[in-house]
This record gives C-alpha cells, sequence and structure tokens, in this order.
C-alpha cells in the first residue's frame, strides 16, 4: 500500500470512530483493507498486465504465452479470494462478537492467505501434465540439489583398506 493511501485508511477510520465515539469502527479495518487490494488487484485484470504476471517479470523472466493466461488466472483466483475475504470480515464486523471476528481476522484469514499461493503452483502442475504413477516418475528438482550436496567426491569416500 501506498504512503497516502495508509494514512487515508487510518484517517478514514479514526475520524468517524472519534466523532461516533464507537471503537468497534476499526473493525471495518480488514473490509477496507480487502477492498483496497481487490480494486489494485481487479484493476490490473481490466487494464493488464495482471499484478501476479508484474511480479513474475519482476524477477527477470521471460515469460511465455502460457504462463502469462496462467498469471491471470492466479490474479483472478486472489480477487475471487480478496472477495470472500472481505465479505467474511464484513460479517464478522456487523454480527459476530469480538472473539470470533479476532480469531478470523487474527488467524484464520493468514492460514488461507498462507494456503493459497502454495496450492496454486500444485494445481497448475496437476492441469498441465497427464498423471504418472509417483514411482515413475523423476524426483523433483530440490531433491537432486540435496543429492548433489550430499554426493561426496569420490577422492573423499571411504573406501575400505584391507
Amino acid at each position: 500500500m501506498r504512503r497516502g493511501a495508509k494514512a487515508l485508511l487510518i484517517l478514514g477510520v479514526s475520524i468517524p470512530a472519534a466523532l461516533f465515539d464507537d471503537g468497534r469502527l476499526f473493525l471495518f479495518v480488514p473490509v477496507l483493507i480487502n477492498a483496497a487490494l481487490l480494486v489494485a488487484f481487479g484493476r490490473t485484470l481490466v487494464n493488464g498486465p495482471s499484478m501476479v504476471e508484474t511480479f513474475a517479470r519482476l524477477r527477470g523472466r521471460n515469460l511465455s504465452t502460457e504462463e502469462v493466461v496462467y498469471c491471470r488466472i492466479v490474479t483472478g483466483v486472489w480477487c475471487l479470494f480478496l472477495a470472500l475475504n472481505g465479505a467474511v470480515t464484513l460479517w464478522l464486523a456487523l454480527y459476530a462478537s469480538l472473539a470470533w471476528w479476532t480469531l478470523y481476522t487474527g488467524v484464520l484469514s493468514y492460514v488461507l492467505i498462507a494456503t493459497l499461493p502454495r496450492d496454486l503452483p500444485s494445481s497448475k502442475k496437476r492441469m498441465n501434465r497427464p498423471p504418472v504413477s509417483p514411482a515413475l516418475s523423476p524426483p523433483p528438482p530440490h531433491h537432486r540439489a540435496i543429492r548433489s550436496v550430499i554426493r561426496r567426491p569420490s577422492s573423499l569416500s571411504a573406501t575400505p583398506s584391507s
């Protein structure tokens, strides 16, 4: 979030809370944050390039057409998540107890946020390749890297001496 947007968010909640002497208005901060992120992500779907594509290109990669389409899909998934998360936090702010609001906005929403990017790459892999028996598939790249670090050079390998 830009500095001006943060200040506007803080003032947008603090001033009405002070005027109406009602601290419950601070319960709407997560709703406003989700709305701001939804607008930021959604705007990139309309104007392009998508937010996820922008993040991918920041890593210095040239993306194929397939990857650009996938980035748009992932951005759309994030928009859906932000809309649903905002709706849940709005409902909790209006109708639920402070304990439920705190549990969701302080723990559960972060678990959901952490789970979403973890599941997206695996769903892409499942979509783009035919099913293969795990016994026949090659080990993941990180396994090969670990093996190359663990493997001893031949000059250091222990050979039994007689």
